[in-house]
């Protein structure tokens, strides 16, 4: 059989509809159980005068554990014993298998749960108004705020790791995406802790870094210009390149499974 190649929008559009249309009934679900939770919340919030950021965290968490245990599940059928072999035949090119997988977890999820605490927030604020009084006003979740934005970019920078994992790895990805990136946090400090012991005779770990200053034989303001070069590599390397670079990898990881 002959391997689909390129980008058709037609079949991408059906690999996302029938996605949607195979977990209509756990997204009615998560749905009605989240909406529950925001209505529960919001009571609360106006009968006992909560805090409001109760909501922007009940948000987060929501974002972060849904969304990550979604993206561990897109590409369930890839390393199913018995639906295995059909996945990988799906009449789609790998790069709309992997593309339409990503749009689901990370763009059509977010747009998906910011729209439904807004739509409740303003359901439970109704509710409210008619059995209670004045409530919390159009405040209660703002989906353009800067917290609520900035959260929802972390989220999607850390989905682009459990999305290669749950690529690479074959049974229980998360645990072996957390185990790899522990390893790799900690090769990373030891090579910047051998690095430093080399060019630095007293900077055994990184965290010394910060007191270079007081080490002699070092010029005036050298271990702030060092400092700020690494903290503009770790800048760059985290909001602008791990994220493209897990989905490249990813795309070839799942492209290595189908040849």
């Amino acid at each position: 059989m002959k391997s689909i190649m390129g980008f058709n929008p037609r079949r991408f559009f059906l690999l996302i509809r029938n996605s949607l249309f195979l977990g209509r009934s756990l997204i009615l679900l998560f749905s009605a159980a989240m909406g529950g939770m925001v209505i529960f919340l919001s009571i609360l919030v106006v009968k006992y005068r909560g805090p409001l950021e109760l909501f922007s965290i009940f948000y987060s968490v929501t974002l972060y554990i849904g969304g990550f245990i979604l993206t561990v599940n897109i590409f369930e059928g890839l390393h199913h014993e018995a639906r295995g072999a059909a996945w990988l035949c799906l009449p789609a090119s790998t790069l709309e298998k992997f593309t339409s997988g990503l749009v689901i977890t990370s763009i059509m999820y977010t747009i998906g749960i910011m729209m439904l605490f807004f739509l409740i927030s303003l359901i439970s604020e109704g509710i409210i108004r008619n059995i209670w009084g004045p409530g919390h006003g159009l405040g209660l979740f703002n989906p353009l705020s800067k917290k609520i934005l900035f959260n929802t970019l972390i989220y999607i920078i850390l989905q682009s790791v459990f999305l290669l994992g749950e690529v690479y790895f074959k049974n229980h990805a998360v645990f072996w995406t957390i185990l790899n990136l522990v390893i790799y946090f900690f090769i990373f400090y030891m090579i910047a802790g051998i690095t430093g012991k080399i060019l630095f005779k007293d900077f055994y770990f990184l965290w010394h870094f910060v007191s270079m200053s007081s080490m002699p034989g070092l010029p005036s303001g050298y271990h702030e210009h060092i400092l700020s070069i690494i903290k503009w590599a770790v800048y760059i390397g985290f909001w602008y390149l791990l994220a493209p670079l897990c989905w490249v990898i990813g795309y070839f990881r799942l492209k290595e499974k189908e040849i």
